[in-house]
């Protein structure tokens, strides 16, 4: 039979399990609540992103505008690597959190990394296919004012020409295709969060329509130029 001081120290002892269990649930929830918002706030920068490149923001270095180009491809890449940032960080601090509400904002942090890796190379690829077909055109007008060397370089021109315009054909398609499949990764978040704030499908559609429309525009340019007499 127990005293009475063994049943108070083995009261004592249950209490202290029980405040430590409620606090461990406490800890717990705690926990996830901030790990929530983390990865809340992980996917609402990843749609500030997007939404500056999708909605039509200064994105477009041309050849009128050469200072400027190096910024605005630095910035675009800026974009693109601090969304990789943040979803390499999902994948190693996602224990707190319930399994689907990281699959949903993994999927949707891998679709944003991804449009913005190919905006941002479409838009690098783009402009260097501009210049070339700006300076080949200026070499082909010079046929008669150049020596030897012309047909050399005429042809060595437009094969670095082809090359960067191929680039620029494949990364704008492959974009279009992510921004095809934005709206079900999107909808993917809806359950576990307000995506209220992120681009939404209509603005997607209207991005990759622009893009498409861009592609068709440059093949033009680039088929004039393919209708001459090859150096």
């Amino acid at each position: 039979m127990l005293t009475r001081r063994q049943k108070t120290v083995a009261l004592a002892a249950a209490a202290a399990l029980v405040v430590a269990i409620a606090g461990g649930g406490l800890y717990r929830a705690h926990q996830k609540r901030v790990q929530h918002a983390t990865v809340t706030a992980w996917v609402l920068e990843a749609g500030t992103h997007l939404r500056a490149v999708l909605g039509g923001e200064p994105g477009s270095p041309g050849m009128a505008d050469q200072p400027a180009v190096p910024k605005v491809l630095e910035a675009l890449d800026a974009r693109h690597e601090a969304v990789a940032k943040h979803h390499a960080a999902l994948r190693a601090h996602s224990g707190a959190l319930p399994r689907e509400t990281v699959d949903a904002a993994d999927h949707y942090l891998i679709g944003a990394r991804e449009i913005l890796r190919l905006y941002a190379a479409s838009r690098r690829h783009h402009h260097f296919t501009l210049v070339g077909l700006r300076e080949l055109w200026e070499h082909m007008g010079s046929r008669y004012t150049q020596g030897p060397g012309w047909t050399t370089e005429a042809v060595r021109r437009k094969d670095l020409l082809e090359r960067e315009y191929f680039q620029y054909q494949n990364t704008t398609e492959a974009m279009a295709r992510l921004l095809e499949g934005y709206a079900e990764d999107r909808a993917r978040l809806a359950p576990f969060l307000d995506t209220s704030a992120l681009p939404d499908e209509t603005m997607a559609r209207a991005a990759r329509a622009r893009a498409l429309e861009e592609v068709k525009k440059l093949t033009v340019e680039m088929e004039r130029l393919r209708k001459l007499p090859r150096p």
